[in-house]
């Protein structure tokens, strides 16, 4: 047993250092749109506004008060919101900025794949969303633009 002392804490010890293993950026970003799409999903607008800088602007004019305003709207003539999206792996032109595009279907009943969008009559959106790193490893949502795709966007 002795013997396989060394062996076992070593074994600890890798598993410990493998668990503790910064994500990159790119996952942080990528997590911090996940969690996005979970709390409109949630209706949890509260967790949505913690995700927004201060300053966001949605393309349109909205600043982060007005577009919790419409989503809280959405929300309610929808009856809910159910999202699903496709996104394309995020670029960062500057330090402490990401930016991703992605395609998302917003649907009053859940959207298990792209494939149900028609049947389900989904509203098909081009978003493009800007990140800010508000501290390290944390980022937030600065800007959103978004435009009605079509379908045949998806198969290109």
């Amino acid at each position: 047993m002795a013997s396989r002392r060394p062996l076992l804490l070593l074994l600890l010890l890798l598993t410990a250092l493998g668990c503790t293993r910064k994500k990159t950026r790119e996952q942080l970003v990528e997590a911090r749109v996940a969690s996005l799409e979970q709390a409109i999903e949630a209706q949890a607008l509260s967790d949505v506004r913690e995700m927004l800088t201060e300053d966001f602007s949605d393309g349109q004019g909205r600043n982060r008060a007005a577009a919790l305003d419409l989503l809280r709207i959405t929300i309610l003539q929808q009856r809910g919101v159910h999202i699903y999206q496709e996104v394309e792996a995020p670029t960062f032109p500057r330090e402490g900025e990401a930016e991703v595009v992605l395609y998302a279907a917003v649907s009053g009943t859940p959207l298990p794949s792209f494939e149900h969008l028609a049947k389900l009559k989904a509203r098909l959106f081009h978003v493009k969303a800007k990140l800010r790193e508000v501290e390290p490893g944390e980022w937030r949502v600065r800007a959103l633009k978004w435009r009605v795709a079509g379908l045949d966007e998806l198969l290109e």
